[in-house]
């Protein structure tokens, strides 16, 4: 956060001259609520706070005029406006002050165009303005839906700005009864306070974060949606969260969690899950790593004890969704050939038990044909010629048993038994 940073607060919360503007409870509070968070420099550590309360249209010129003039190039101004917005006959937006007319707006009140001008001329480079106010007006029908906004964004715009509104051109700005700030303020200053605009944990609120956190919980709150302009380039830092930076916070909690695995008291498995997400942005995380960081979060900031933060965690961890894209098939490593023959290649087509009975098979089988044609040969006198044919069979008999020892080995098995045995019996009697 480089050069100075330097805000100027504008709270209205009595307008005497007007019935028509009833007077408000929470501009002064909510003025001094967001005082304290950007002055506080663990948080906004904005070195000038400027405060203006129930001030006159005059005075309140006469400041931002001032104040903005101080600026330098390098130097980071915020403006901010709690009180009533009136629309004039032009649709132009103007901030009610103390001495504010409904029919006497542009001598009376201080009109967006002035701020927008001297924005303008500012010689700051890095500006937001922040609105809790309604349009009241739009309500009534005088106007579209979209003229205030459109106007806004032009103006914003042309002075590179970071514009938050606390409603659009339809809604009124809230207060709710019993609360300290207007609903608009009240979640700006909770999200700045508890560091939970840092959406991505790296230790700074930007305005994206602090806007996008504002959304997220004021819809649950009131019937008004806040709206944005971004005339700049880039996101502006606005605070320090008070979190630690992302690399930071994961080596605390390899140190912290792994000192605990040494003494026993955590599994070796929920430390090195822990680990592997606290080195994640919150980007790159799914939904599951997502909850494990929120235990993370709470055990790191001493919300919840070692013995609930292995349970959590367990419970977080055990719904880890499955990757989103299927690991790359890896290719199957070759195998050796020991033989090129078919049957060292090419698997049996049996089922276990046929091919254990092919085996069993094929020993008193090869010994039978190994028999036979000896004792043709040795008593018959004409036997050699048959015997050794018999032996050539066997040649082929074990041949077959040795292929693929499928339904065809197990026929061409049959076959030669049967014909050794027809060749054996023709020699002894012939």
């Amino acid at each position: 956060m480089s050069g100075a940073r330097r805000a100027i607060l504008i709270g209205n919360a009595a307008f005497p001259n007007e019935k028509a503007l009833p007077d408000l409870r929470c501009p002064l509070n909510d003025v001094s609520g967001l005082a304290e968070q950007l002055g506080d420099p663990e948080r906004g550590a904005f070195e000038t706070v400027v405060c203006l309360e129930d001030a006159d249209s005059g005075a309140v010129k006469r400041g931002l005029n001032g104040f903005l003039r101080a600026a330098s190039p390098t130097d980071t101004v915020l403006i901010y406006y709690s009180g009533h917005g009136k629309l004039d006959d032009g649709f132009a937006l103007h901030l009610c002050t103390s001495d504010s007319e409904v029919d006497l707006l542009e001598s009376t009140s201080v009109p967006s165009d002035f701020i927008w001008n001297l924005l303008g001329k500012c010689p700051a480079k890095r500006s937001v303005v922040l609105l809790d106010c309604c349009y009241s007006g739009a309500a009534a029908g005088r106007v579209g839906r979209g003229s205030v906004e459109e106007r806004l964004r032009m103006e914003a715009s042309g002075t590179g700005a970071y514009l938050i509104t606390a409603a659009d051109a339809i809604e009124t700005a809230q207060e709710k009864e019993g609360d300290r700030y207007g609903v608009f303020t009240k979640h700006l200053i909770a999200g700045l306070e508890s560091g939970a605009a840092d959406s991505d944990g790296d230790g700074h609120i930007t305005m994206d974060g602090l806007y996008h956190y504002v959304c997220d919980h004021i819809r649950v709150d009131a019937p008004q949606t806040p709206k944005r302009e971004v005339g700049g380039h880039g996101d502006i830092v606005i605070a320090k969260s008070g979190k630690d930076p992302r690399g930071d916070r994961a080596a605390k909690t390899r140190r912290l969690l792994y000192g605990h695995v040494a003494d026993g008291t955590l599994s070796a498995k929920a430390a090195e899950l822990a680990v592997k997400v606290s080195e994640k942005r919150p980007s790159e995380m799914s939904g599951p790593e997502r909850a494990v960081d929120g235990v993370l979060s709470d055990f790191l900031d001493s919300r919840i004890k070692l013995g609930d933060f292995a349970d959590r965690l367990h419970a977080a961890g055990s719904t880890r969704a499955k990757p989103d894209h299927k690991p790359a098939k890896q290719p199957e490593p070759a195998k050796p050939i020991e033989d090129e023959t078919p049957s060292a290649r090419t698997p049996s087509p049996l089922t276990p038990r046929n091919e254990m009975l092919v085996r069993s098979y094929a020993v008193p089988a090869g010994v039978l044909f190994v028999v036979l044609p000896v004792l043709a040969t040795l008593f018959m006198g004409n036997g050699l010629v048959p015997g050794l044919a018999a032996m050539g069979l066997i040649g082929w008999n074990l041949a077959g048993v040795r292929d693929r020892m499928g339904m065809g080995g197990l026929v061409a098995n049959t076959a030669v038994l049967l014909m050794s045995v027809l060749v054996f019996v023709a020699g002894f009697f012939g």
